[in-house]
């Protein structure tokens, strides 16, 4: 499986300046498509994965995504195509840190351990259950949550999101449930966010 760059130049230029303003921009050239699951309003879904290396450097836009639109639900599915069986150990542990109302903590420290890794060139020294254990989750609390039902069941669903909405990729975007942005129309920071309200705005059409 491939992994998009769109995002990358993007977010290495977040201060950009050369974006158009929205309503000089054509959204229906190809810069999303209609994909299979459930209209939700007010919603964004980052598919990702921490083998990803453009989704280590897309995640403060993420973080910017979240502030400039207060009004939106925003989850992640963490993608299984990506780092061989760790990728679906991976899913596992997200499912579980879901459960346990710490995914967004547990995110942010994996992509921090993730740039250490990177910068010291020991890419497969990232201990999960290490970061599990500073978020004050112990062993035996995350060998248990491993292997229930709620977690295996979230995991299915991850896998059956990211094969109805047609993801290859990440990061990928997807708004309001059915509206899977091309990364590659995205042409900077305004231009996404803009691209994000007009896809509001349809409702589901």
């Amino acid at each position: 499986m491939r992994k998009f760059s769109g995002f990358l130049a993007l977010a290495a230029a977040v201060l950009f300046s050369f974006a158009a303003a929205a309503a000089e921009e054509n959204f229906e050239d190809g810069s999303y498509t209609k994909v299979k699951g459930t209209y939700a309003h007010n919603t964004l879904t980052e598919y990702f994965s921490f083998f990803c290396g453009h989704c280590v450097r897309f995640q403060p836009m993420m973080h910017d995504l979240e502030k400039d639109f207060p009004e939106v639900k925003f989850s992640r599915v963490h993608v299984a195509f990506l780092g061989g069986d760790l990728g679906t150990k991976m899913q596992s542990l997200y499912a579980f840190a879901e459960q346990k109302g710490i995914e967004d903590k547990f995110t942010d420290r994996m992509f921090e351990e993730v740039k250490k890794a990177q910068a010291a060139g020991e890419h497969g020294k990232i201990d999960p259950l290490e970061v599990f254990a500073d978020l004050g989750i112990t062993k035996d609390e995350l060998d248990a949550g491993m292997d229930n039902l709620l977690t295996n069941s979230r995991v299915v669903q991850f896998d059956n999101m990211v094969k109805d909405q047609g993801i290859e990729g990440t990061p990928t975007l997807v708004v309001e449930g059915i509206y899977r942005i091309n990364t590659d129309h995205v042409k900077s920071y305004d231009y996404l966010k803009a691209l994000i309200k007009y896809l509001q705005a349809k409702k589901g059409a």
